[in-house]
């Protein structure tokens, strides 16, 4: 994924860097990704939370079922958003400004929300893990990872359309440079 955002943000590390600071940099790239992949799951959970918790409060308050739902809504997008902040920002080895990479992230996680919603319409609807039996699940699985991928780096994509647009500096890190079209 680094790689794959260097690329966007035409950027490279520069050869002949230490071998610690290129560990350090792996070491920060799979620690955002593990935190990734960690609040997605946190966010699918709180989403199941939030709907217990809706079915006990509509019961009791007419209107209690619609306003947690309301509220795991934003709080699922807020997640989001603020995971995907931290992807575009300290994964690329480019100085982004925080107003750009916000941007792109509440982009990005509005697509991720929405596309969430529509995948798990999709599940519930048409049975799709059904045709492959127990392997359905893996099916749905790769179906998620590959969406989520692919939303990830269109969401870097525009945030660095953004940048442009805006006119913004951007410089590389310390241990990267620019790199050129033949690059």
């Amino acid at each position: 994924l680094q790689n794959s955002l260097n690329r966007i943000w035409k950027v490279k590390q520069k050869p002949g860097k230490a071998i610690v600071r290129y560990l350090l940099t792996r070491l920060t790239s799979l620690a955002l990704i593990s935190s990734f992949g960690f609040l997605l799951l946190v966010s699918l959970v709180v989403d199941a939370a939030v709907v217990a918790i809706g079915e006990r409060l509509g019961a009791w308050l007419p209107a209690g079922t619609m306003l947690v739902g309301v509220a795991g809504l934003f709080l699922s997008f807020a997640v989001v958003t603020t995971v995907f902040a931290m992807v575009f920002k300290f994964l690329p080895d480019m100085r982004i400004a925080w107003r750009t990479v916000w941007v792109g992230a509440l982009f990005t996680a509005l697509l991720f929300s929405g596309g969430k919603y529509l995948i798990g319409l999709y599940i519930a609807k048409t049975g799709a893990g059904d045709a492959y039996g127990a392997g359905g699940a893996l099916i749905i699985i790769m179906l998620w990872v590959y969406y989520a991928a692919i939303l990830t780096l269109f969401g870097a994509q525009f945030t660095y359309v953004t940048a442009l647009q805006r006119g913004e500096h951007m410089q590389p890190l310390p241990h990267a440079v620019k790199t050129t079209p033949s690059n």
